[in-house]
């Protein structure tokens, strides 16, 4: 997902789309665990976001902030499109982090 919202920047560093693949297999499994090591989300094409996190309540908080990122993405989208952060400012808010 493009970086639009600072705050997704930040809690996030940005949201992989993770390949198609059936519900519960092992292709699935391989489509997403490897964005892991650089993300704490993951959009999983036509299923949703997965997130990982140290704890229940950290989690959740990730979880939603992640659905409203994609209602905002929508949004924006059907108002006639987003303002992308540029490339600078995504890297000084990550600096923050």
């Amino acid at each position: 997902m493009e970086p639009i919202m600072a705050e997704n920047v930040f809690y996030f560093g940005g949201i992989p789309l993770a390949e198609y693949a059936l519900p519960s297999s092992m292709k699935l499994v391989d489509n997403t665990v490897k964005f892991f090591d650089k993300y704490d989300a993951v959009l999983m094409a036509n299923h949703g976001f997965v997130v990982a996190s140290k704890t229940i309540d950290d989690a959740y908080m990730k979880l939603e902030l992640a659905e409203s990122y994609a209602q905002v993405v929508l949004n924006t989208e059907i108002l006639g499109g987003a303002k992308i952060l540029n490339q600078e400012d995504a890297k000084a808010i990550l600096e923050l982090r």
